[in-house]
């Protein structure tokens, strides 16, 4: 089990999967509202351009001895914050879809189109599908005491009326 969230908040946008669709690798299972989102990144490279125009203008008047060292390191320090912000402001762009880790079930859908989620809150629990499977079962407390960690187990479910899977604990 997976659970999967996106990497910042917003309004979810569109969801195309239900609970129960069976997902493939890199299937896009859900998607933000962009416009904040890119608007973000709008200004962010706004603000990197103006720190490299600064910056550009401080190292040549440095040169010049007409600027001092102080405003030159002020405009480098600026411009590595800019370009900070904007790769930020990118990544969060590139995150703002939910893609399918790898084959699978949606086991659990925990929101719906049209709401706000926070950054990091589940917005589905994947079931991988692959070559073992996991089962949870009830069991009482005097049975629990008894089980063992790598204790082989029989599986029996109702739509395999009559058939036993191996298992193991």
């Amino acid at each position: 089990e997976v659970k999967l969230s996106f990497k910042a908040g917003g309004i979810i946008s569109d969801i195309p999967v239900r609970e129960g669709s069976l997902v493939k690798k890199g299937e896009v299972l859900a998607s933000l509202n962009l416009t904040e989102i890119k608007e973000n990144v709008n200004i962010a490279e706004k603000a990197y351009d103006k720190a490299l125009r600064d910056w550009n203008r401080a190292k040549n008047l440095y040169a010049d001895t007409v600027a001092t060292l102080e405003l030159y390191q002020n405009a480098t320090t600026a411009l590595d914050i800019a370009r900070s912000t904007l790769e930020i402001a990118r990544f969060n762009l590139k995150h703002s879809t939910i893609t399918a880790p790898g084959n699978g079930i949606i086991l659990k859908q925990l929101l719906k189109e049209n709401e706000l989620v926070a950054p990091g809150y589940p917005v589905f629990v994947l079931g991988l599908s692959g070559a073992y499977w996991k089962v949870k079962a009830g069991l009482a407390d005097r049975e629990v005491v008894m089980i063992n960690e790598g204790d082989s187990a029989s599986v029996t479910l109702d739509a395999y009326p009559g058939k036993q899977f191996r298992a193991e604990v």
